[in-house]
């Protein structure tokens, strides 16, 4: 079954796509968008043709001018109506990055790990970190002011969570990690990331 909602845009917003595919613990973001039908793009490509369904509704939804909030498409995988691909915009008020895209863009993102699947861990040296979600906290026109954000940020979840916060190297962008003690051991719980984009084109 395919679910959606739709809403008008507001003055001022510039928006993410967040794809999740909840059985396989994967989400992923792309943008800033400043453009909806950009997004409606990006949706079908990431849809793909495992979810002809969602595909299809989109296609409808946009002919009839409705702006979307998500899209939830059915896998044509074995016909199981439990694995489902969820499209889900992200919205942020920041007229200042709004008049700047498309151009040079710094954008915190804050991965939740799924603990429990993590820790029993994958025999595929290559598999990425298994994510319970992922939301965008806030958008930047510069790398200083975006790593000094996340810097604070992930102090602030590490405080909340009572854990440490643990810097990972290799790029000039913010990354690191938030470890809680779980079990009595150190466990990855979050990690706070800058992630760096020119923001979307205009299709």
């Amino acid at each position: 079954m395919i679910g959606c909602t739709a809403t008008q845009s507001d003055s001022g917003t510039i928006y993410y796509l967040q794809t999740s595919t909840p059985h396989l613990y994967d989400t992923s973001i792309s943008g800033p968008y400043h453009n909806l039908d950009a997004i409606a793009a990006q949706i079908e490509r990431n849809f793909g043709a495992e979810c002809q369904p969602g595909t299809q509704y989109l296609d409808e939804m946009l002919e009839a001018g409705m702006e979307i909030m998500h899209v939830t498409s059915p896998m044509l995988v074995n016909g199981n109506p439990n694995l489902t691909k969820t499209a889900r915009i992200l919205r942020e008020t920041n007229p200042t990055m709004l008049a700047q895209l498309p151009g040079p863009a710094w954008y915190i993102v804050v991965a939740e790990i799924a603990v429990e699947i993590a820790a029993m861990g994958s025999s595929d040296s290559g598999a990425s970190m298994p994510l319970e979600d992922a939301q965008v906290h806030g958008t930047y026109g510069a790398e200083t002011s975006a790593n000094d954000a996340a810097r604070q940020l992930a102090q602030t979840i590490a405080t909340r969570e009572r854990g440490t916060v643990a810097v990972m190297p290799g790029s000039s962008c913010f990354r690191a990690g938030i470890m809680c003690r779980q079990d009595g051991s150190p466990q990855l719980t979050h990690v706070v990331h800058v992630q760096h984009d020119r923001g979307a084109q205009m299709t």
